[in-house]
């Protein structure tokens, strides 16, 4: 059995990526249903299996570091009372944004990133409580490197090349001292990596 974590931003269907992964990556991986919760910083808490994983796959992961962002919106008692009121009343935001994006102060996809999770109330709302509810979770990520390297665990890391929400820097990053177990891997997309053209890519690199 192979482990996958899939990163989801919130706002895919992630019933079709369970049909299609079922489909590209049979007897290939196990999809388990926890991995499937559409929960940022998520990949803290899938790195508890890595001690019986044969094969560890992680896709755009972002809890291999700690965003600054996240940092202030979760860490701190101020931070996380302009978090909430922010999501119960992002005018102020959209305003900012409108403004950032025409004077281009910000990349055009971290624009429309940011978007789809502020157009949407409900979806504004479960990102609040996804946030909150997980910020306790934190990896030790020298232990992890060390069982990688330990148990001699294949790793395999995907990210986009256009991606600007989670650079593929932060993998390097964390492959350091275990090149040889952790291999990176740079699909041509940006942040949506689970696309039907990219599937044989991931399932050739995982199988090779």
């Amino acid at each position: 059995m192979k482990w996958v974590y899939v990163y989801s931003d919130g706002t895919e269907d992630l019933g079709q990526h369970r049909v299609g992964l079922g489909d590209r990556f049979v007897d290939v991986v196990a999809v388990l249903a926890v991995d499937l919760v559409p929960v940022p910083e998520h990949g803290l808490v899938l790195l508890s299996p890595v001690a019986v994983a044969p094969t560890l796959v992680l896709l755009a992961p972002d809890g291999l570091t700690m965003n600054p962002w996240y940092w202030l919106a979760t860490q701190t008692k101020s931070g996380r009372a302009f978090f909430r009121f922010t999501m119960a009343h992002p005018h102020w935001l959209f305003g900012f944004l409108r403004a950032a994006n025409k004077f281009k102060w910000v990349n055009p996809g971290i624009y429309k990133f940011t978007h789809r999770y502020i157009d949407d109330e409900k979806v504004r709302s479960d990102l609040y409580a996804r946030w909150t509810t997980m910020r306790g979770f934190r990896p030790d990520l020298r232990q992890l490197r060390n069982t990688i390297r330990k148990r001699n665990i294949p790793v395999h890391l995907f990210y986009g090349r256009y991606d600007r929400i989670i650079r593929a820097k932060r993998g390097e990053r964390f492959r350091k001292g275990i090149e040889v177990q952790c291999h990176l891997q740079l699909l041509p997309t940006g942040h949506q990596l689970l696309q039907p053209e990219h599937l044989n890519m991931i399932v050739a690199a995982i199988t090779s």
